[in-house]
Parts: structure tokens; C-alpha cells; sequence
């Protein structure tokens, strides 16, 4: 994996070099740029941690080629996180991509197809979690009727630790979505997921206990409404619910409690959130609301001291945020600013916290 990354991005940076040197408009060369300071509350989620603050760099390049009926598109997207020095969470993350799309009238097929290649690389002890990453998707999307779009996705994901190989894995995915649209501003859309994950290592099966291929399983199914109530003033709101298919592998024995790295596949359980966005003078945009979701980790063990147990946490968020656009066709300057409490309360006491996040930015586009 290592060595195809490698290749990959010399042979991607080679092509936009080529293009972006190429006459107008045969190339597009957009991007942003940006910077991002706060403090992190809890930021591993265990209740004896403290705060830190961060500061976060990003860049993201997008080179668009036009080649007659179709367009090429090549990417790079960085970033670079640096926390307390006491909690050595700092890590850099870097990706390049190539898309091909296929532009349709509005009531035909769009297609696109793309493949990007990462890497994250992370500080101190955390290095054993670095990774090479390779991504491939394919979408298709449609308006069978003026007022509805449908578009389908499929992705593939290949992640491979090297210092941790029980934790690589494959993760099939698949996505179809729905919008409806009304003329009085009332948008309403529907999205059904499923996928899974594979830890297709030849060790996985010793290290996680099982008999095959260690693997864990989810769909999942959402439905969005966004609202616009004025020129000036917008509703959102959510609803999801999360399905487990197959349970995340786990390994228990004497005080030893260990599991792949917990993501969207080791919790289900129902979500909602709703917001209120107000434009106000000068061109503020302020946007305020609440969060619910509830996360069950299934059969997953955690060590609570004792002899382990089963984990649910009931997870509260409410948010406030500001964005200030200083904006000529899309481009310049936006401010970003946003305050978040939440209140996590888990059926082990190890991951009961609360606690208050701010995070602040300016992203520069170009």
C-alpha cells in the first residue's frame, strides 16, 4: 500500500503540474486555505481527561480539466493538528485524488467515478495508529421529475495499518439517497445506508478470537427537513437510526479488554438534531440548536474495574455558531467561529463527562 501511494501521488502531482501549466481554460486551479484555533474538551472522550487546546492548518486544491463531454478533476487535501503537548494527540493527514465525471442535462444520468489516495501519520505513542489509505467511489444522479432528485453510491475503502495489521480492513459501502423539493422552500430528503468491515488480515482471526474473517456489519436509515422560513431565517431538522447487521469483534480474557478501532460500525442507536440559521445584519450568519443521539456498543466489553462491561451513552450537544462571508464570486475570505456543550452520560462511569468546546477559523478561497 505504502508503495502504490507513493506512486500514485508523483504520478497525480506530475499530471496537475501538467494541466495547471496548460493555457486557459483548457484548467481550472481553485482552492482554500485555512486556520483554525480552539479548545477541545475531553477530546478521546474518557471522563478523566483534561481539556486542550489545538490548532489546525488545512489546505485543499482542486484542478478541474475539461476534455470534451467529460471532465477530469485532480485534488489535494492536507492537514496538520497540533494539541497540549501533555496529551500528544498531534497528527498530519495528507490525500491526493483523481475524478472523472460525466455532465448530463439535468433530467439524464450524471456519472462520476473517483479514486483518492491517504495517509495520516500521528506523534509520540499514537504512531502505531498511522496508516495508508486508498479510496474508490462511483455515483450516479438523476431528476426523474423537476422536483425530485435520486442519486446512488457505492465506495470501497482499503485501510491498512501497518504496525497494527489486525485493525486493516476492507469497508464495502453503499448509499442511496432521495430529495424532494417544493416551491414554497421546503426541502425533504431520505438516505439509506448500508455497509460493513473486513479486518482481512491473516493474523485478525488469532488476535480478535474468531473462527473467520473478523467482520462487523450496519444500515443505517435518515430523513432530513430544511425549511426556509424567510429570506433571512431557515429551519433544519434530522432523524437517523442506526441498525447493527453483525456486531463488532471483541477479545476478553483475564483483565485484558480489546477491540478494533471503535467507529460507526461498533455503535447503533437513534439520532436527531435540529437548528434554527438567521442571517443578520452585516452578513452574519448565526446558527443555533440542539443534538440527541444514543450510542449502544452492542456485546463490545469495556473495563470498568471489575469484570467488564457493556457500554451505552446518551450524548446531548447544544451549539452556536457565526460564519461572516467576505465573499466576490465565491471567492475570498470566511470567518467561522462556534461554542459547543455537550453533556455525555454512559452507563460506565469512565465515559461520563461534560464539558464546553470553542473553535474558531478563517478558511481563505481562492
Amino acid at each position: 500500500m505504502t508503495c502504490t501511494a507513493r506512486t500514485f501521488t508523483a504520478a497525480l502531482a506530475a499530471a496537475i503540474l501538467a494541466l495547471a501549466a496548460a493555457p486557459a481554460p483548457a484548467a481550472d486551479l481553485h482552492g482554500q486555505l485555512g486556520v483554525e484555533a480552539g479548545g477541545l474538551d475531553h477530546p478521546l472522550g474518557i471522563a478523566v481527561e483534561p481539556s486542550s487546546p489545538y490548532l489546525n492548518g488545512n489546505l485543499d486544491l482542486n484542478l478541474a480539466a475539461p476534455t470534451g463531454a467529460s471532465v477530469w478533476k485532480f485534488s489535494y487535501s492536507g492537514g496538520t493538528y497540533l494539541f497540549d503537548p501533555e496529551t500528544a494527540l498531534d497528527f498530519a493527514r495528507h490525500a491526493v485524488g483523481v475524478e472523472w465525471l460525466k455532465p448530463a442535462a439535468r433530467e439524464a444520468l450524471t456519472f462520476s467515478t473517483g479514486l483518492q489516495v491517504s495517509l495520516r501519520r500521528n506523534e509520540t505513542a499514537y504512531s502505531v495508529y498511522d496508516y495508508d489509505e486508498l479510496f474508490w467511489y462511483s455515483a450516479l444522479k438523476t431528476y426523474p421529475h423537476p422536483q425530485l432528485m435520486v442519486r446512488g453510491y457505492a465506495g470501497l475503502r482499503v485501510r491498512r495499518y501497518d504496525l497494527l495489521p489486525e485493525e486493516s480492513y476492507l469497508e464495502p459501502h453503499a448509499v442511496l439517497e432521495l430529495k424532494r423539493f417544493w416551491n414554497n422552500r421546503t426541502t425533504l430528503g431520505a438516505t439509506l445506508r448500508a455497509g460493513g468491515k473486513w479486518f482481512h488480515d491473516e493474523v485478525a482471526p488469532n488476535v480478535w478470537g474468531t473462527d473467520g474473517t473478523p467482520y462487523a456489519a450496519q444500515a443505517s436509515a435518515s430523513l432530513d427537513l430544511a425549511k426556509g422560513l424567510s429570506d433571512r431565517l431557515g429551519l433544519s431538522a434530522s432523524a437517523q437510526q442506526r441498525f447493527d447487521l453483525a456486531g463488532f469483534p471483541y477479545y476478553v480474557e483475564a483483565d485484558v479488554f480489546d477491540s478494533p478501532l471503535l467507529d460507526r460500525y461498533a455503535r447503533s442507536g437513534p439520532a436527531v438534531r435540529g437548528a434554527l440559521k438567521v442571517l443578520t445584519a452585516a452578513q452574519l450568519w448565526l446558527e443555533g440548536g440542539a443534538a440527541w443521539r444514543r450510542d449502544d456498543y452492542g456485546a463490545i466489553l469495556f473495563d470498568d474495574g471489575a469484570a467488564g462491561a457493556t457500554r451505552t451513552d446518551t450524548i446531548t450537544d447544544l451549539f452556536l455558531s457565526l460564519e461572516r462571508p467576505f465573499l466576490t464570486h465565491g471567492k475570498g475570505a470566511v470567518l467561522q467561529a462556534t461554542v459547543t456543550w455537550r453533556d455525555q452520560v454512559s452507563t460506565l462511569p469512565g465515559y461520563t463527562w461534560e464539558g464546553l468546546t470553542l473553535a474558531t477559523g478563517l478558511q481563505w478561497r481562492f
